[in-house]
């Protein structure tokens, strides 16, 4: 008997509560391979995003200058860029004209305090706190799953059991041909939920594991985001005029010749 046929035969002998736990686990198993599907090709895209994202930002000078090029980008990591300026624009309040020579120069009106870069470092902390609650999005479901898959086949093994020995009870006398079929029906409950439980448990952990690479890779960029602007420049203040120098005063001495009195210092206008 091949493996089908042996699934067969032992879902057969089951009863209606074993049948009802072996289809409740079917529909458990689909469940988690869809979502760990799902999760792995969202998590795939989210990470070519990130890192395609932090290459470019790398790469410029300045935060600011990664805003002419933000548009070609997608993914949270342009999210959080996004929520950044923005509340650093919203800190500056700049006018229209001001706001384009800002962006456009990647200068900085002044330079920003210690509690300005926090307010900005608390508003895309927070962004991240919502990415990082719709990447967990239906992985408490599988998690719960996974505990209670093994659960669900244990209690059908029981059920089925006890099912056969209250046969046994009730016939008078043991017979193995009377015992087999029920005991196989038992048995297939926590084979059902061993088989949804194993792949579940490893892509849960290997999704959780991603879900925190992507994560620690938006929180480093947040860092990178604000150490830049604080390092930004301010546009160079004009120079403050300088009084002319005190030069000699020329004047006439007695014999008509001119005569250049040398400048008074300051040490002898004290005396």
């Amino acid at each position: 008997m091949n493996f089908l046929d042996i699934v067969k035969y032992a879902f057969f002998q089951s009863d209606e509560c074993g049948k009802a736990i072996v289809v409740v686990l079917g529909c458990l198993s689909v469940f988690c391979w869809s979502t760990m599907l799902e999760k792995a090709w969202l998590l795939y895209k989210l990470k070519q995003s990130c890192e395609n994202f932090r290459k470019r930002f790398e790469s410029v000078r300045s935060p600011l200058e990664m805003f002419s090029q933000v548009d070609s980008f997608d993914g949270p990591m342009k999210e959080l860029y996004n929520v950044g300026i923005q509340e650093l624009l919203a800190i500056l309040d700049p006018d229209n004209k001001a706001k384009g020579q800002i962006l456009r120069h990647n200068y900085l009106p002044k330079t920003l305090d210690k509690a300005e870069l926090e307010k900005i470092r608390s508003l895309m902390n927070r962004t991240l706190s919502r990415q990082t609650s719709e990447l967990e999005d239906t992985m408490t479901m599988l998690g719960t799953a996974v505990a209670v898959s093994p659960l669900l086949g244990l209690f059908g093994t029981v059920w089925g059991v006890m099912a056969t020995f209250i046969g046994i009870a009730r016939a008078g006398r043991p017979d193995l041909m009377a015992i087999a079929p029920g005991i196989s029906g038992a048995l297939l409950t926590t084979v059902a939920g061993l088989v949804v439980a194993v792949p579940a448990a490893v892509g849960c952990n290997l999704i959780n594991s991603c879900i925190e690479n992507v994560c620690t890779s938006l929180e480093d960029f947040i860092e990178n985001f604000l150490a830049g602007l604080g390092l930004t420049n301010t546009p160079p203040q004009p120079a403050t005029p300088q009084a002319p120098a005190q030069t000699a005063v020329p004047r006439q001495s007695p014999s008509g010749r001119p005569e250049f009195r040398p400048a008074r210092t300051e040490d002898e206008f004290g005396s």
